[in-house]
């Protein structure tokens, strides 16, 4: 489920800020408390780094907050290193 929403996310000029709200809404729904177990993957990383793309403060702080201790493994994992980068521009 989280990549059909990350599917309709991706697609910026194709989604209203409404719609955008809500899809965002669903997506954390689905990642809190998971965040580990979608960064280490190669497809569901691009789900947390959309999700941060979007995400208010707070989310951020939530994901951040889950990742604690894991930053290391993320910046030596092929695929979650671009999270990092995420994260720093983010926020």
């Amino acid at each position: 489920r989280s990549k059909k929403l990350w599917e309709k996310l991706r697609r910026k000029s194709h989604v209203l800020k409404e719609e955008r709200n809500k899809l965002v809404a669903e997506l954390f729904e689905i990642i809190t408390g998971r965040v580990k177990d979608f960064v280490f993957k190669h497809d569901s990383v691009r789900v947390i780094q959309c999700a941060l793309k979007y995400a208010n403060m707070e989310h951020r702080k939530m994901i951040a907050n889950e990742l604690k201790g894991e930053f290391r493994a993320l910046a030596e994992s092929r695929y979650a290193k671009f999270l990092i980068g995420k994260m720093l521009v983010e926020g």
